[in-house]
């Protein structure tokens, strides 16, 4: 019961407790290896070591059956490589929100560059993490691409993407973006 309590940190301290028996409880323990959770993931990957698990495979299996997509996609930026970035832009169009922030989470652990691209479509999702999420990733890659596509999107915005966008500007700073306001 108290693995899928609402709280990460009871959830860990579940598992510290757990680890000192990690063989009785192998597969609480492998189920827990797609928590949403990073530092719960981490730590059952950890416990899990001498099996000699490919972590990999098993969160491809897991997004391709829909067995806690969100947190397995998180795994599988955590120990995949740039060849699971197609999975994830696939994934990405998603209806499910917390499927499409996990992949953007998780593009953006394997390729920032490719991140931007995706967090510049991104911005006008109707979700409010995800734009949060994608302007954390456009302050962090600003250049001229990311500003003049902004500007772009700032004419024709409403008033909820115009706040995004003021809010991100206030992220970057800089006269590049005073510039922008000025217009």
């Amino acid at each position: 019961a108290l693995l899928n309590d609402k709280s990460s940190q009871v959830r860990l301290q579940t598992l510290y407790y757990l680890a000192d028996n990690s063989i009785q409880y192998y597969d609480i323990i492998l189920k827990l290896t797609s928590d949403l959770s990073a530092s719960i993931r981490d730590l059952t990957r950890y416990l899990l070591k001498t099996r000699e698990l490919n972590f990999r495979e098993i969160y491809r299996g897991r997004i391709q059956g829909n067995d806690n997509k969100a947190g397995s996609i998180l795994g599988l930026a955590e120990v995949g490589t740039n060849d699971d970035l197609d999975l994830l832009k696939t994934l990405i169009e998603d209806e499910d929100k917390m499927t499409r922030l996990a992949c953007l989470i998780g593009i953006q652990k394997l390729d920032v560059q490719q991140a931007k691209v995706l967090a510049l479509k991104l911005f006008t999702d109707e979700s409010n993490k995800i734009r949060k999420r994608c302007i954390e990733i456009l302050s962090r890659t600003w250049d001229q691409e990311v500003m003049l596509e902004t500007e772009r999107l700032y004419a024709s915005a409403d008033a909820i993407l115009k706040k995004m966008i003021l809010i991100l500007y206030s992220t970057v700073g800089g006269w590049d973006v005073l510039g922008l306001l000025i217009n």
